[in-house]
């Protein structure tokens, strides 16, 4: 990475979820708190400055991260992989390095993309225990920055390349 590696730890049913980036079957792991021995890893994706968030579906919580080109959903007691999802970002590009997802409300997701642009996901059950993942739209606003976007009582607020 361009300026080292970051990720904000996540805590989550006694898993402490991370964005560790170290290979094949280990972009994200998960420790067991208690003990922190390695409970499981997951994804291939490059990661950067990322770090994995809970959502709530339905009645289970789920671990979102995003990576370089998709984001991914996870078991956060197994490590079961849920969804992956391509967010159309291209590997070694900055603008998606520090992509944060953001939960914002009934199954969204917000992802700041790209440098010119974000997508709203929706995240829903599917018949077989996996999450299907559908594009609400995209967006020529709150392009990729370093700073992590806020939702708040059905708004999100954030940078926009610079600009407020």
């Amino acid at each position: 990475p361009h300026y080292g590696f970051a990720s904000s730890p996540l805590v989550a049913g006694g898993v402490l979820v991370v964005q560790i980036g170290a290979g094949t079957g280990q972009a994200i792991a998960g420790f067991d708190v208690a003990t922190g021995a390695r409970r499981w890893t997951a994804g291939d994706d490059t990661v950067q400055y990322q770090s994995p968030v809970l959502l709530r579906l339905g009645s289970r919580e789920i671990v979102v991260a995003a990576g370089a080109t998709r984001l991914t959903g996870l078991d956060p007691a197994t490590g079961g992989v849920l969804f992956h999802h391509p967010h159309g970002g291209v590997p070694g590009d900055i603008s998606v390095s520090s992509a944060v997802p953001v939960p914002a409300g009934d199954g969204r997701v917000f992802l700041k993309t790209h440098s010119d642009g974000s997508t709203m996901f929706r995240l829903a059950d599917d018949a077989e225990g996996r999450v299907a993942v559908d594009v609400l739209w995209t967006a020529p606003v709150m392009r990729q920055t370093y700073v992590v976007p806020v939702y708040y009582d059905g708004h999100l607020y954030g940078m926009n390349g610079g600009r407020s």
